[in-house]
């Protein structure tokens, strides 16, 4: 892990990392990299809807309707997130889903932004 936020090196350098930890353990290198449009943790798999962590990673090299279809199965699979949603408290969503960190990339008044615009039609 890096000492800070983002102290992971440049995004085409994450491939080859992950392949190096594939070499070591497979499973063990797909559970603990994020996948998708949503960022979800590949030890997440099951609460995602897969019976293993090969068909989600799978899955998100399909595309955006898969790593949408896998959030909507990841919230369903907590209810903390899906009260939260449901609640629209944003800051307890964003806590839970991104850490306690998540207000310094502002997560919670995205999300409050987004719901506002979208409702507004």
């Amino acid at each position: 892990s890096a000492k800070s936020a983002g102290g992971y090196g440049k995004f085409a350098a994450q491939y080859p990392k992950l392949i190096r930890a594939a070499m070591l353990d497979e499973d063990a290198a797909l559970r603990s990299a994020s996948w998708g449009k949503f960022q979800i943790m590949g030890d997440n798999f099951k609460a995602c809807g897969f019976t293993n962590v090969a068909s989600f990673v799978d899955a998100m090299l399909e595309g955006e309707r898969r790593h949408l279809a896998a959030f909507v199965s990841f919230i369903g699979a907590d209810g903390r997130l899906k009260t939260a949603l449901q609640k629209r408290e944003w800051a307890t969503f964003a806590r839970i889903y991104n850490g306690p960190k998540y207000a310094d990339n502002a997560y919670d008044t995205k999300m409050a932004d987004a719901y506002a615009a979208l409702t507004k039609r």
